[in-house]
């Protein structure tokens, strides 16, 4: 995906017409009702709140940030969660997460006999708690548990996610930050059954 202004000039037509095509595409991008299967990674990711576009301000955005993570007006949340079958992402508020805005975003997901592998967070382990699901918590600096869990998978995918905001979009208005994390769990998502798809084509023939 390319910047509005990339693709105005590369097709010919109006900034605000490529600005209107392109979020009426990712607003008809379904919703994943799936529920997770075996071990989900979760995480959260940080993004600058963000006004892009706005008329009017001589900055788009705060351009520095807090020492504490996710305690500040001008840090939006995103949960990041995978099972290496599906991705789902959404984001969920600007600040602290806490153990009610895990519930009400993916609480759905689970079954009880899931296991959730996070990071130390203590909502995680509320959440996780709350829905009696087996989990398995590390602290962050360690990046794997005894046991050899980790978030991994997730942290890569969220990196990609970075690249797709901050690099390819140069950033994107924070209201509209839902559309593309569907947009990118979706393409993900896809992704991960092609592979599978051919994983299973390939151990048939052996």
């Amino acid at each position: 995906m390319h910047t509005i202004k990339y693709m105005s000039e590369r097709v010919g037509i109006s900034i605000l017409t490529v600005f209107d095509w392109r979020h009426k595409i990712l607003m008809s991008i379904p919703e994943n009702d799936n529920r997770f299967e075996g071990e989900t990674q979760v995480d959260d990711l940080l993004f600058l709140y963000s006004q892009k576009g706005r008329k009017g301000l001589k900055y788009s955005r705060k351009r520095w940030g807090s020492n504490k993570r996710g305690d500040n007006d001008y840090q939006v949340k995103v949960i990041a969660e995978s099972d290496k079958k599906q991705v789902v992402m959404k984001v969920v508020k600007i600040g602290l997460i806490e153990r009610g805005d895990i519930i009400n975003e993916i609480g759905n997901k689970f079954n009880k006999h899931e296991k959730l592998v996070t990071d130390s967070h203590p909502s995680y382990t509320a959440f996780a708690k709350t829905l009696g699901l087996e989990h398995v918590k590390f602290i962050s600096n360690n990046h794997k548990a005894d046991t050899g869990e980790n978030v991994q998978y997730i942290n890569n995918i969220a990196n990609r996610l970075d690249t797709l905001i901050n690099h390819n979009l140069k950033g994107v208005a924070t209201k509209y930050l839902p559309l593309y994390t569907s947009y990118f769990a979706f393409i993900e998502k896809n992704i991960l059954n092609i592979f599978y798809k051919k994983l299973h084509q390939i151990q048939s023939l052996v």
